[in-house]
């Protein structure tokens, strides 16, 4: 059989011939001659890269983003929602997303709900986690400690009768001799001077 045959093309990355059945067509993005084997391991390297938008391997001449719906008709399932989870997280801040810590599971969850979300459920394996540590719940000893630090230090400010300050949101306290400063730092109190302000820092603690 001829290689001119339209029925048949020799594929640029493994330059094997194949049957116009096994070729690929990035939905007329691009028209290169590549067949689907290549494509499917193409991908599979790029999301297991991390990679979520993945080009044409035909890397010198072509800059054309494979289309996802097109490929998920010839890469497994697994594969096409990895590739999914990845281009989600691209869309995502880091701090409204997160990963189910279950090695069996790792489900992309998202915080769909707003604020600063800790004690999470996995939807889908129900795994009780922590969403900002991703660690199983109630391991996350980090969250537990500075909530912990946070109580002690506004009991502090409440029995020192220190108040916010409207504009930098610090603890202060007025000082009428010298200025004197202790601001509550990565959960660890510092004391110091400043002239920022004739009312002492105190501390700064979330609104």
């Amino acid at each position: 059989m001829e290689l001119s045959s339209s029925n048949w093309k020799i594929c640029e990355i493994c330059t094997e011939l194949k049957s116009s059945k096994e070729m690929f067509r990035n939905k007329d993005r691009c028209v290169h001659s590549i067949c689907t084997d290549c494509i499917v391991k193409h991908i599979n390297a790029k999301v297991e890269d991390k990679v979520a938008k993945i080009k044409c391997p035909n890397w010198f001449n072509c800059q054309q983003v494979l289309e996802l719906h097109t490929c998920q008709k010839i890469i497994p399932k697994s594969l096409f929602v990895k590739w999914c989870d990845l281009l989600c997280s691209l869309a995502i801040p880091p701090n409204k997303r997160s990963y189910c810590p279950n090695r069996k599971c790792l489900e992309l969850v998202i915080n769909e709900c707003g604020g600063i979300v800790k004690r999470s459920e996995c939807p889908k394996c129900k795994q009780l986690y922590c969403f900002q540590c991703n660690v199983p719940w109630p391991e996350c000893n980090n969250c537990q400690r500075f909530e912990k630090d946070d109580k002690m230090f506004k009991k502090l400010a409440v029995s020192k009768r220190w108040i916010k300050c409207p504009t930098c949101n610090y603890y202060v306290e007025r000082i009428d001799a010298g200025l004197v400063f202790a601001i509550n730092v990565g959960r660890s109190l510092h004391i110091g001077a400043t002239a920022h302000y004739s009312m002492s820092s105190i501390g700064y603690l979330p609104r």
